[in-house]
């Protein structure tokens, strides 16, 4: 029976109490409820309930649920990072695998006495009723608070820019894409870019929304404007040297992801001509997904591979301070269907990510973070005054730091030793199948290994094996037909950015 609100106790969202996210792996017929510290259980185990839960949700809800109880912080930690990465707090849409509803399970109110209380103070978190955290708690049992909320996560604390609002409120609305499109064009045209250069950034960010990446979505478009870089001087891209099969571009401290574009498209034209192009971009800015690159290479019936050396958040094994940046790889291969697209960060934990962990309040997970003395952390703050460390875990981050550092050699060559910073530099490697087989054969034989590979037996509960990009792909054509959810903080940052774009302009 869940205990009601009485003197000396407080009522907070398991998100707040959660030292990590929730969820379970591949199948989106369960859910996963995660206990965490062993000091809470008596509390925890009597709301947390499989009942209570299903009440919840309703009919989200679609088959069994399953309830996890990890022994210690790094049981817990190991199950999330080898099952769910870092998505389970940014995402509500419902997709395939399960990642929505641990988001979703995380708003559940439960009662707390006043030393558990005390102790979640004194770590930052809030309880019901105190501040913009939550809504004000009305004293009624917490099963009866559960079961009214509704399926969104709790609002958090806003960005420390004023142009760059809270990251959830408690007002979510749903666009169409067309609308998304025209607000995205007018705000950036508001924040001083031309028509063309708007549209080329607003295709990418709501590229990345339909694809399930929201802050990586429309709420970048506020990262992008309130950038340092923004308030820079530019200059026009240029060609510093090119032959027949290369060409090397200085960005001129444009921002990645309008220089990448032209990159693609001068990579994509030489290869069409000559079978094989490589193209490098050196004094530019963050480049937003680079599988967005190698899947437009994939489209035009092209094998892509990009590569990126950025600024220093990657300490080397055994290093105390970031040498090496995250430096993301992706491939993008033409098939007989939808193209595979593979992009994988070389660090342990995705640098983008790290901003929206400090932000939210939330801690990282165990091994992939040093403090600025060298020692691991946790505290996402912490890591931004340390460093990130490469993937591959204790026992392989040589690995995981030797493909880093290949990538920034990379960079090298795409001339980052040019530019002011001397860090950021892109690669794009971009070839025709036929210097080898002919395109419909490796199409044919590529779609075939997809195939195999997506028959193999599964492990119990496992609903499907998952290619790279399946989840976006569906992702992306569903919210083309449902449209995008987004803050109605960010959209009213965005209209305020629109009312400042030239009449008629857009």
């Amino acid at each position: 029976m869940t205990p009601e609100v009485k003197p000396g106790m407080h009522t907070f969202y398991l998100r707040e109490i959660a030292h990590a996210r929730a969820g379970d792996k591949g199948d989106a017929s369960n859910i996963g409820v995660v206990a965490y510290r062993p000091e809470y259980y008596p509390l925890l185990a009597a709301q947390v309930t499989v009942e209570r839960v299903r009440a919840h949700f309703g009919d989200l809800v679609r088959g069994a649920i399953t309830r996890y109880e990890m022994p210690n912080v790094d049981a817990l930690n190991f199950v999330l990072e080898n099952s769910l990465g870092g998505g389970v707090t940014r995402s509500l849409s419902l997709d395939p695998h399960g990642k929505s509803y641990g988001a979703l399970i995380l708003t559940l109110p439960v009662v707390v006495d006043s030393t558990i209380a005390q102790q979640l103070e004194q770590q930052g978190r809030r309880p019901l009723g105190a501040g913009a955290h939550a809504p004000q708690s009305t004293g009624a049992p917490a099963a009866q608070l559960g079961a009214n909320q509704p399926a969104t996560m709790p609002p958090v604390a806003p960005f420390p820019s004023a142009a760059l609002p809270g990251l959830r409120s408690p007002q979510r609305l749903k666009l169409p894409v067309d609308e998304a499109r025209s607000l995205s064009v007018a705000a950036l045209r508001g924040a001083g870019y031309s028509a063309d250069d708007a549209l080329i950034l607003a295709e990418h960010m709501l590229d990345a929304a339909l694809c399930g990446y929201e802050y990586s979505g429309l709420p970048k478009i506020l990262q992008v404007v309130g950038s340092p870089k923004q308030k820079q001087p530019v200059t026009p891209m240029r060609v510093l040297h090119e032959t027949p099969v290369s060409t090397l571009f200085d960005g001129g401290n444009r921002q990645g992801m309008l220089t990448m574009h032209h990159a693609t498209d001068a990579a994509i034209a030489k290869a069409r001509e000559h079978g094989f192009a490589l193209v490098g971009v050196n004094n530019s800015s963050m480049s937003g997904r680079s599988a967005y690159y190698a899947e437009r290479i994939a489209r035009a019936d092209l094998i892509g591979l990009h590569t990126a050396g950025t600024a220093s958040l990657v300490a080397p094994p055994g290093g105390t301070r970031a040498a090496v940046g995250t430096n993301p790889i992706a491939f993008g291969f033409p098939t007989e269907g939808e193209p595979l697209v593979i992009d994988v960060s070389t660090a342990a934990f995705p640098g983008t990510e790290l901003g929206f962990y400090a932000l939210l309040g939330l801690e990282l997970p165990a091994g992939v973070a040093l403090d600025q003395h060298g020692a691991p952390t946790t505290d996402p703050h912490a890591a931004q005054r340390g460093a990130l460390l490469p993937f591959g875990g204790a026992l392989a981050q040589h690995k995981g730091f030797a493909i880093a550092l290949a990538m920034q050699a990379l960079a090298v060559l795409a001339g980052a030793g040019l530019s002011p910073a001397k860090d950021y530099g892109y690669l794009l490697v971009v070839m025709r199948p036929d210097l080898l087989l002919p395109l419909a054969d490796f199409k044919r034989d590529l779609s075939a290994l997809m195939a195999r590979i997506k028959a193999t037996p599964r492990q119990p509960g496992v609903d499907q094996i998952r290619l790279p990009s399946e989840r976006a792909f569906l992702e992306r054509a569903r919210r083309r037909r449902e449209g995008i959810e987004i803050d109605q903080t960010v959209r009213d940052a965005l209209m305020a950015l629109a009312q400042q774009c030239p009449v008629g302009k857009f």
